[in-house]
């Protein structure tokens, strides 16, 4: 996260997190997104099994700023349906 200079990071798991791990990254502490006026954990741990089996999503904030950074995707002809 530091070498990224990211705000949050995740770490996707086969296992479960051990009590270490979760104290980790419960260290990392939190970060308060300024326009949604919301915390979220800095690291969060989810594993593969809380993806697939218990349909659990990443707890990330909206921002605006990805869309705009995001490279536009080129016009495909695979994409076109011929409609």
């Amino acid at each position: 996260m530091a070498r990224e200079k990211a705000e949050l990071g995740i770490l996707i798991s086969l296992d479960e997190p051990t009590k270490p791990m979760k104290e980790e990254a419960g260290a990392a502490g939190s970060y308060e997104h300024p326009l949604m006026g919301r915390s979220y954990p800095r690291i969060q741990i989810i594993t593969i099994r809380d993806i697939i089996e218990l349909g659990k999503r990443l707890d990330l904030p909206l921002n605006i700023e990805v869309l705009k950074s995001a490279t536009p995707v080129q016009d495909d002809p695979q994409l076109d349906l011929g409609i």
